[in-house]
């Protein structure tokens, strides 16, 4: 619990070095300001009481206070207005002072969550593709959330521990001045609850373990099936859900609940010590220690003045480790993204694809232990051609295609474009010449025109244009803002044939050295199917395309078929060659299958059995 602590306040100290040092500094001037305004006590009682002796019954402080008015050639009849006067002035500087500290607190506050953020966003995108399809969407949208709302909450708790410290620590010490035998047995009283207090530390330590644990399973509930919102209500599962999310916000809210008590039953503790250890103050001071009543009052003034400080202590100090289990899940998520990053080792150029891009007995698996996903795979794709792999649902292709974007790293193998290795190097510039179109489309809750661009910041009026008609996207003219018509979230307000058109559009926008297409026309007729694929074809030998497909009506228009199973090659050729070929059932889909154009006139959508998916692979 300490060491995560310190943790904590080592990257405090990185991310906001100055401003906590501004911040001491003010807490610091806070505390001697109050310093002042409670030295002016003394006087201002002594001058209300007694005019004509005002110090007689104060002691030698007070009447050092007081020959300072003196030595200042103060009338003695403006001594009370001059008491004010700095009493006033003392309660305004404070008031600014408390202003400025709240301002920079909460300046301190943001620019930690923002360091944070920024880490775990940046290390989120450099990961591993591999890692990250291990993880729920939701832990890391609760990372970059709620967690990070806790984590801001933390950085203030401890801002106000140090502020009520420094303040705290000043009063103790007029205390001591005044009287360090009262003021040891109130020090030797609060240490006496200092063993009980660990524990209860240590338990709310653990309670904001559980909190954490039980919002992630509040974001599994929200965040994921918000996203398959359809589905859910398409199955009537809607009570079903309300019931699982309601069960799990309910567990989080009593952890939370479960905490609250535990703090305020360690403030009432305090505060039960605090009113006897005052009690035994004022009859030991006013008895056996012979307190003077003006001594006793400052001596009381200042213990209550320093009571409350150090009650805002132990309660920041509390809710501070209740939401320092959060900065651990961030820091847990940071060091699990470092372990997996791509680690590009340097910035290599993006290989050349004028000849062929080649996979030399590639195998790979997204684990040791996992099942091998890819066996000893061996093929090459002619550069300016289309080249298409099919096969069941599990066969590999989408894994291939992911291998080939450099996404993952083979297990075994290498792939190669115009006989360059494609490494961690050179993946990311490798990327940069890759349009891919998956039949998960990606739109964002913004305009068409921007979610084009998004590919190519930098093209013309004329570029997209272009781009929508190769996407056969001209529907996109017809909507009510035309190209500023906002596609709603992840493009709900648009059909699926309308997203793929589209981002089939974005991919022609960026002109790819490769151009992927995986299961990207399975949502389209078989009209528009064949448009886009012929539009593919007369993009000539400046682009090479990898098709992934399970309708004869997209493998057709290759080149050459790449039919996997089970993660071997078992078929290489063209479309004449390997459609009449049936060995397996997994190929028989591809027997008499009709053309494109008896398809149209029918109007039959020909699918092949299975469905596109991450799958397993080899080579013959």
């Amino acid at each position: 619990m300490w060491s995560e602590l310190g943790k904590f306040l080592r990257f405090f100290w990185i991310t906001a070095r100055w401003q906590l040092v501004l911040a001491v500094l003010l807490s610091v001037l806070l505390s001697l300001v109050e310093g002042v305004s409670l030295a002016m006590v003394f006087p201002l009682i002594a001058v209300l009481g007694d005019t004509t002796h005002p110090a007689a019954s104060f002691g030698p402080r007070t009447q050092l206070l007081l020959h300072g008015l003196t030595l200042a050639h103060v009338p003695r009849s403006l001594w009370l207005a001059t008491i004010l006067t700095v009493v006033l002035v003392s309660v305004g500087l404070l008031s600014q002072l408390n202003r400025m500290l709240v301002v920079l607190t909460g300046g301190i506050v943001l620019r930690v969550r923002r360091a944070l953020a920024d880490d775990l966003y940046q290390a989120i995108l450099h990961a591993d593709w591999a890692f990250l399809t291990t993880r729920r969407s939701s832990d890391l949208t609760a990372c970059l959330t709620s967690e990070l709302d806790r984590t801001g909450a933390l950085s203030s708790y401890l801002i106000q521990v140090v502020a009520s410290a420094l303040v705290g620590l000043l009063m103790v010490g007029v205390a001591l001045y005044l009287s360090p035998p009262l003021t040891l047995l109130v020090l030797a009283g609060f240490a006496a609850l200092v063993p009980w207090q660990r524990r209860v530390r240590r338990a709310i330590y653990h309670a904001g373990e559980a909190v954490s644990e039980k919002m992630s399973e509040v974001f599994d509930s929200s965040v994921e099936r918000l996203q398959n919102l359809k589905t859910v209500k398409a199955y009537g599962a809607q009570d079903a859900e309300l019931k699982l999310f309601t069960g799990r916000f309910h567990q989080a809210t009593q952890e939370m609940v479960a905490n609250q008590w535990r703090s305020n039953a360690s403030q009432r503790h305090f505060q039960w010590m605090s009113t006897a250890l005052l009690s035994a103050v004022i009859l030991l001071g006013l008895g056996p220690l012979h307190l003077g009543p003006g001594s006793m009052l400052i001596f009381l003034f200042a213990l209550m003045r320093a009571t409350p400080r150090f009650e805002t202590l132990q309660a920041r100090l509390n809710d501070a480790l209740s939401e320092l289990p959060a900065f651990n899940t961030i820091t847990l998520m940071l060091e699990q993204c470092a372990r997996h990053s791509e680690r590009i080792e340097g910035n290599a150029p993006a290989p050349t694809l004028d000849r062929q891009l080649a996979l030399r007995s590639v195998s790979f698996s997204y684990a040791p232990e996992a099942p091998t996903v890819l066996d000893r795979v061996s093929l090459s794709l002619a550069a300016g051609r289309i080249t298409a792999i099919a096969g069941d649902s599990g066969a590999g292709k989408s894994t291939l295609a992911d291998l080939v974007m450099g996404l993952l790293v083979p297990t075994e193998g290498t792939i190669e474009s115009d006989g360059v290795p494609i490494t961690r190097a050179n993946a990311r510039a490798w990327r940069q010449r890759i349009g891919y179109v998956s039949q998960d489309t990606l739109l964002f809750h913004d305009t068409i025109r921007r979610n084009l661009l998004w590919a190519r910041a930098g093209a013309t009026e004329a570029d997209l244009t272009a781009a929508i008609e190769a996407a056969r996207a001209q529907f996109i003219y017809t909507l009510a803002n035309g190209l500023d018509t906002v596609a709603g979230d992840r493009g709900t307000m648009l059909s699926h044939g309308q997203r793929q058109r589209i981002a089939l559009a974005r991919a022609f926008l960026l002109k790819p050295s490769l151009l992927i297409l995986d299961e990207a026309t399975n949502s389209l007729d078989l009209e528009n199917e064949e448009s886009i694929l012929s539009t593919v074809r007369q993009l000539g030998t400046d682009v090479s395309t990898l098709l992934i497909s399970h309708r004869p009506s997209a493998v057709r228009f290759a080149d050459t078929v790449i039919v996997l199973e089970k993660g071997r090659v078992k078929l290489n050729g063209t479309w004449d060659e390997v459609r009449g070929i049936v060995e397996t059932p997994a190929l028989a889909y591809f027997t008499d299958a009709p053309s494109v154009s008896d398809a149209s006139v029918s109007g039959e959508d020909v699918v092949m059995p299975g469905a596109s998916g991450v799958g397993v692979g080899s080579t013959a």
